[in-house]
């Protein structure tokens, strides 16, 4: 303090100025040598109290994910920066479980955060590359069996549902972004009344999201979606004595069902809606479980369209909730009373 005073009596502005100037850098450098000497990220470390909510996973049940993830040893950026798989991970998970600022997690990794933003990037990119093919492709999916997917449809009808072979349900959902810079008529939604990409997704009663779509503009409709993706051909192919269930905003055909929609209902078409609007719902508790385990997805100022890969950690983030849904359950699960496939069993 008698440094500054003495400057302010006696000093020029250029001393002032310098004398400001040299003390941020130190605390610049201070800050920079404090951040390279820090011990790097040990998941031994972490109170097995704090784990979960901070990584969603159990500690224990981190191991059995890398490995059916299929994870490298290691993943490297092309400024070198090296990260454990483990490690990597857990940085992974840490970023999509709550939309905390990059800068938040430099002392728990100890890597600045332009290098923790390019390893998210890197981790991403390999778990959607490696395995996106299960969202998009039936047959890439070995356990659904046919004699599984018998058992689905009982289960479904057993529930108070009058289709005796629907085993499953699709629905699509909008994910809010930022207002882009460029396309932006494409990417709004009239009836959302926001700037979006859309994904349609498929869910079984085991609680899993069977399959998710490419990212849509946010103005496209549902049935334009669905003829796009042409999933009711994959249907016709892999299931053709089964069929699915979607609300007023989807054609009907032989492989898909929807409510009845006449001005005039009569009482059983009325008491079919409501029975089938029953079940229906666990689609939305699907959508609701990504969000509410990985609230980065969901967490709109994040989600930056033309400067990250939004669609990508939309993927990747239902496909881990579909590892958490293998390993503790779903809500839908418990609700048609019945178990998710083994997590190395889903990721084959």
């Amino acid at each position: 303090m008698d440094i500054i005073q003495d400057l302010l009596l006696y000093g020029d502005t250029d001393s002032i100025s310098d004398y400001f100037f040299y003390k941020s850098l130190e605390k610049v450098l201070a800050e920079k040598r404090q951040l390279y000497t820090r011990v790097p990220f040990d998941i031994h470390k972490v109170e097995i109290g704090n784990f979960k909510y901070l990584y969603r996973f159990d500690k224990e049940d981190i191991v059995k994910l890398h490995r059916a993830l299929q994870l490298p040893h290691r993943f490297e950026t092309e400024d070198r920066h090296i990260i454990g798989r483990v490690e990597g991970l857990c940085l992974l998970l840490r970023r999509f479980a709550y939309p905390n600022r990059l800068k938040e997690l430099q002392n728990e990794f100890g890597l600045q955060y332009s290098s923790l933003s390019k390893l998210v990037k890197l981790i991403c990119h390999f778990v959607y590359m490696r395995w996106s093919k299960l969202l998009l492709n039936f047959e890439e999916n070995k356990w659904l069996t046919t004699d599984f997917l018998k058992e689905l449809a009982l289960l479904v009808h057993e529930k108070g549902a009058p289709l005796t072979n629907c085993i499953g349900f699709i629905d699509g959902t909008a994910r809010s972004t930022c207002r882009p810079t460029r396309m932006q008529k494409e990417l709004y939604s009239g009836h959302k009344r926001v700037h979006c990409l859309k994904f349609q997704a498929i869910t079984l009663p085991n609680g899993l999201i069977l399959h998710l779509s490419q990212p849509y503009p946010g103005r496209r409709h549902d049935s334009f979606i669905l003829k796009d993706t042409h999933i009711l051909q994959q249907l016709r192919l892999y299931c053709p004595t089964f069929c699915l269930y979607g609300d007023e905003g989807y054609p009907l055909k032989s492989q898909l069902i929807r409510p009845y929609s006449n001005t005039r209902l009569t009482e059983q078409q009325q008491l079919f809606n409501k029975k089938m609007s029953r079940v229906r719902q666990c689609v939305e508790w699907s959508f609701g479980k990504i969000v509410q385990q990985f609230a980065f997805v969901d967490f709109k100022k994040n989600q930056k369209l033309l400067l990250q890969p939004v669609g990508k950690y939309y993927f990747v983030a239902t496909l881990l909730t579909n590892a958490h849904s293998c390993i503790y359950g779903s809500l839908t699960s418990k609700y048609f009373n019945i178990d998710t496939p083994d997590l190395f069993e889903y990721f084959q």
